[in-house]
């Protein structure tokens, strides 16, 4: 995960500074804010999500994002970044930016970025399994989660609805009905 705790920041430009947990499947403390979101359906979704809310938390000073109301949340951050986490935290469509646009975006049109060319990275055989093994392991888990966590929120539904007011009168009226049946025929 990118949070504030691992990157630094100086007049030089900034560097993440924990490789060491990034693909190994650290517990992510934003993984409940990402489970919200039905847009994300890739490794990359999940690396744009957690960079737009590291880039809301250096904007704003706020740990996390409020999924509970994104539209507020947005409403306060300056205009200039407005466009880009409308498209990841309300997206019109089931599809996030990806890395290549958002560093594409005029928003950092004038920033540096240090580019490694394809083959300029060179890894074992055996190394990109264990990587392309541990990658498919952090999104399985997530769909997983997210699966579970769309079946609480449903059941929080249906248990909301029997427990309404209007729910229960209309078991009242369906009581009363049957109970007034009976007595018209006889039981």
């Amino acid at each position: 995960d990118i949070h504030a705790g691992n990157v630094v920041i100086t007049e030089y430009g900034c560097e993440l500074i924990d490789f060491d947990q990034v693909l190994t499947g650290q517990p992510s403390f934003r993984r409940s804010s990402m489970l919200c979101s039905q847009a994300i359906n890739t490794l990359e979704d999940m690396f744009v999500f957690t960079f737009c809310e590291f880039l809301f938390e250096l904007i704003t000073g706020f740990f996390t994002f409020p999924m509970h109301s994104p539209s507020e949340a947005v409403a306060i951050v300056p205009a200039v970044f407005q466009p880009l986490l409308n498209s990841v935290f309300l997206p019109e469509v089931r599809c996030l930016p990806r890395l290549q646009d958002i560093i594409n975006s005029s928003l950092f049109v004038d920033v540096p970025v240090t580019k490694m060319k394809q083959r300029e990275i060179r890894m074992p055989s055996d190394v990109k399994e264990v990587l392309d093994g541990l990658c498919s392991n952090i999104l399985e888990r997530y769909k997983r989660d997210r699966c579970q966590f769309n079946n609480i929120k449903k059941q929080r539904k249906f248990e909301q609805l029997l427990n309404s007011e209007t729910e229960k009168l209309r078991r009242k009226e369906i009581i009363k009905v049957g109970i007034m049946s009976a007595k018209l025929i006889g039981f």
